[in-house]
Protein backbone atom coordinates (compact mmCIF):
# COMPACT_ATOMS: atom_id res chain seq x y z
CA UNK A 1 0.00 0.00 0.00
CA UNK A 2 1.30 3.43 -0.90
CA UNK A 3 0.26 5.50 2.11
CA UNK A 4 2.86 8.22 1.67
CA UNK A 5 1.33 9.67 -1.48
CA UNK A 6 -1.92 10.40 0.36
CA UNK A 7 -0.26 12.60 3.00
CA UNK A 8 -0.31 15.70 0.84
CA UNK A 9 -4.06 15.38 0.15
CA UNK A 10 -5.49 15.09 3.65
CA UNK A 11 -4.88 16.50 7.11
CA UNK A 12 -6.43 13.87 9.37
CA UNK A 13 -5.71 10.33 8.36
CA UNK A 14 -5.35 6.86 9.71
CA UNK A 15 -4.47 3.64 8.01
CA UNK A 16 -5.62 0.35 9.40
CA UNK A 17 -4.33 -3.00 8.25
CA UNK A 18 -6.66 -5.92 8.72
CA UNK A 19 -4.81 -9.21 8.85
CA UNK A 20 -6.16 -11.95 6.65
CA UNK A 21 -8.02 -9.68 4.26
CA UNK A 22 -7.50 -8.40 0.76
CA UNK A 23 -9.66 -6.05 -1.29
CA UNK A 24 -12.86 -6.77 0.65
CA UNK A 25 -12.07 -6.61 4.38
CA UNK A 26 -15.73 -6.01 5.21
CA UNK A 27 -16.52 -9.46 3.81
CA UNK A 28 -13.31 -11.31 4.67
CA UNK A 29 -12.83 -10.10 8.26
CA UNK A 30 -16.15 -8.45 9.21
CA UNK A 31 -15.53 -8.29 12.97
CA UNK A 32 -12.14 -6.60 12.61
CA UNK A 33 -13.54 -4.27 9.95
CA UNK A 34 -16.50 -3.27 12.13
CA UNK A 35 -14.22 -2.54 15.10
CA UNK A 36 -12.01 -0.26 13.00
CA UNK A 37 -15.02 1.44 11.39
CA UNK A 38 -16.63 2.16 14.76
CA UNK A 39 -13.36 3.62 16.06
CA UNK A 40 -13.20 6.01 13.12
CA UNK A 41 -16.92 6.89 13.36
CA UNK A 42 -16.60 7.74 17.06
CA UNK A 43 -13.55 9.88 16.38
CA UNK A 44 -15.30 11.81 13.60
CA UNK A 45 -18.33 12.34 15.82
CA UNK A 46 -16.03 13.84 18.46
CA UNK A 47 -14.67 16.37 15.99
CA UNK A 48 -11.77 14.79 14.20
CA UNK A 49 -9.99 11.62 13.35
CA UNK A 50 -7.02 11.11 15.64
CA UNK A 51 -7.44 7.36 15.36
Amino acid sequence: MESGSNRKHTKAKSIYYIEGSGHFPMLEQPQQFDMKLMKVAKSVKQGGCNC
